[in-house]
């Protein structure tokens, strides 16, 4: 390469390394127990599929015996995504916008029978897709989780139809 040359490249690769930004990956997702629930384990998985019918949820597996419910993905709402997941964010930035959002979702419920009464718990796994990965994993938060949870525990005191 000639001297004139090197100028040209060099000013180059210094506005290519200029325009990227450091990335914090999302922090670990909460450690959760199950909740319990004072209804039957039969009872709690017909509460579960009718809560996710409400919600327009899709069911992708669910097997009664190993007492496993699993959703088809679901998409996710940038605001409702801010709640629910992390994605990671831009170092040193607190600003909203610089933050990443998840845009689906999938949820995976386990309910387990306690005598007479039974728990569950539900684990989200958020995602942001995007044009460099077809799934780019996020953390949860737990919100989602511990509403659903508790959606499920409250229905459960009420008395059966």
């Amino acid at each position: 390469m000639s001297r004139a040359g090197r100028p040209v490249v060099c000013l180059l690769l210094l506005s290519v390394g200029g325009c990227g930004y450091a990335y914090v990956t999302p922090a670990p997702p909460p450690d959760r127990a199950p909740v319990s629930v004072t209804a039957p384990a039969g009872r709690t998985w017909d509460l579960v599929l009718d809560a996710l019918a409400k919600s327009d949820l899709l069911v992708a597996t669910s097997d009664r015996g190993a007492g496993l419910i699993v959703t088809r993905s679901l998409v996710v709402t940038r605001p409702l995504s801010t709640q629910w997941s992390d994605c990671g964010r831009v170092k040193g930035s607190t600003q909203t916008r610089d933050r990443g959002f998840a845009t689906r979702g999938e949820m995976r419920i386990l309910i387990a029978a306690t005598g007479q009464a039974s728990t569950i718990r539900v684990t989200a796994t958020w995602a942001k897709p995007d044009m460099y990965s077809d799934r780019a994993s996020c953390t949860t938060t737990g919100a989602y989780e511990r509403a659903f949870e508790a959606r499920i525990a409250a229905a459960a005191d009420r008395p059966a139809p």
